[in-house]
């Protein structure tokens, strides 16, 4: 089993680019379900970084939205499920992923001019998906990755937020989990471009929700 890692542009002009979170004028979150109903509509539950406020006006005034409900968590997180009706661009990709029995990992990152999107399948489903990508969409798209696919290891990511795996990312990269560890909670900041506090933070959320699935 194999997977592709594809980045879909976010930009003003293009439906296309704002096909996963249409409405939501948000930098950075993670969709973290999603389903294409029979009816030709979809439910998603994304973990927004952007005040309740500004979403809530997004959807207010967004006419493809049909309900949704915004709520926070304990540690802080803004969330939102909504049920809305999809892009023609994106109802396009999804029938993509159902004709060629593809699956689409979860979570997706989403970011302030990118979408990043992972999916698996077999190599020749995989092939034949990208060839039947609509003309505009295939110009668009930007392939990140081609490998294997382990869900033990995806598994354990898919617990992390975008953020998160960016500083469990660059921790591995600059050594702090190495054996004797050769990197510092102020080496971790600086690859991962955020303050000392920040990233310690993380890490310390990081391992309180990874290392219990070890145990």
């Amino acid at each position: 089993m194999r997977y592709l890692t594809l980045t879909f542009p976010r930009t003003p002009t293009s439906e296309t680019g704002n096909a996963l979170i249409p409405g939501l004028d948000v930098d950075r979150g993670t969709l973290c379900n999603m389903n294409y109903l029979h009816d030709g509509t979809l439910v998603q539950l994304c973990r927004l970084e952007a005040s309740r406020d500004s979403v809530v006006a997004d959807l207010e005034s967004w006419a493809d939205a049909i309900s949704y409900d915004v709520f926070d968590t304990e540690n802080g997180d803004l969330y939102v499920f909504m049920h809305s009706h999809p892009t023609s661009e994106l109802a396009e990709l999804l029938r993509i992923v159902e004709r060629h029995r593809l699956l689409v990992d979860l979570p997706i990152e989403l970011g302030a001019e990118s979408v990043t999107v992972r999916i698996a399948g077999a190599s020749a489903a995989l092939h034949d998906a990208m060839d039947d990508l609509p003309t505009d969409t295939a110009a668009d798209v930007r392939i990140e990755q081609l490998g294997t696919y382990n869900p033990e290891i995806d598994a354990a990511r898919s617990a992390l937020t975008d953020r998160q795996r960016t500083v469990l990312d660059a921790a591995i990269d600059v050594g702090y989990y190495a054996t004797p560890r050769t990197a510092t909670i102020e080496d971790v900041a600086a690859a991962a471009e955020c303050a000392e506090s920040t990233a310690s933070e993380h890490l310390r959320k990081i391992e309180a929700r990874l290392l219990p699935r070890l145990s």
